[in-house]
């Protein structure tokens, strides 16, 4: 299915990176690059992406990128406010917007595109990754059961809804409401979502550790694995 649609990226780099001790992550060199351009490359590299909202931290003045595809914008309090800053920018009718966290650095070229294809044919989509641990459900510390792990999924972005959407997401995420994800969003205006298998690990760096881990995979094979 060719991608003939125009389609809106939102990229956060907002967070705080609370869990992370040394600075905000995001903004960290990881071969002479920071960590965010892995993903932002990615997202340059899909003809389909006609902008790309990149929301960083409130005043934070030390980034410049040079692409016309490219908008700084800065964030909010919450995730769920920095997405309301940068789905306010968009001002023209759009296909699909989709969304990805820019502490993921191994997302693929084939994640966003099928991302795109899928919530295009259903309304909405994320990435997923299968559970494979066997997972306990409890209460005060006893199990109360076991999940069937073959259902499970571990929610990753992106993460996209149809652009038809856009005014009923905007407004529920300046309600209330909290949301940790894009999905939360969807689910609650009952848009159906469609769960893309991620093709690799593009697990979301939080911590030192997790950094180094992306260290030692973006400098050999994990970044060459990840370009597809």
């Amino acid at each position: 299915m060719s991608i003939d649609k125009k389609v809106i990226a939102v990229l956060l780099a907002a967070g705080k990176s609370k869990r992370f001790k040394k600075g905000f992550k995001q903004f960290k060199k990881i071969e002479g690059k920071n960590l965010f351009e892995y993903s932002l490359e990615k997202f340059l590299s899909v003809k389909e992406v006609e902008k790309i909202f990149f929301v960083v931290p409130k005043d934070f003045k030390t980034i410049s990128i040079k692409n016309a595809r490219v908008e700084i914008i800065s964030g909010g309090r919450r995730r769920q406010d920095s997405l309301f800053n940068a789905l306010s920018k968009i001002k023209e009718n759009c296909d699909v917007v989709i969304v990805h966290d820019s502490a993921r650095p191994f997302v693929t070229k084939r994640d966003i595109k099928n991302v795109i294809r899928e919530t295009i044919k259903n309304g909405a989509s994320i990435c997923g990754m299968k559970v494979y641990d066997t997972i306990k459900l409890t209460e005060r510390d006893f199990v109360k059961r076991t999940l069937p792990r073959e259902k499970l999924f571990r929610a990753a972005t992106p993460q996209g809804f149809r652009g038809e959407f856009l005014e009923k997401v905007k407004k529920l995420l300046k309600s209330k409401s909290k949301f940790t994800d894009e999905a939360s969003v969807f689910e609650k205006l009952k848009i159906p979502v469609k769960i893309v298998v991620c093709e690799n690990e593009n697990f979301k760096i939080t911590t030192e550790k997790e950094f180094k881990i992306a260290e030692v995979l973006l400098g050999g094979a994990g970044e060459k694995k990840s370009c597809k």
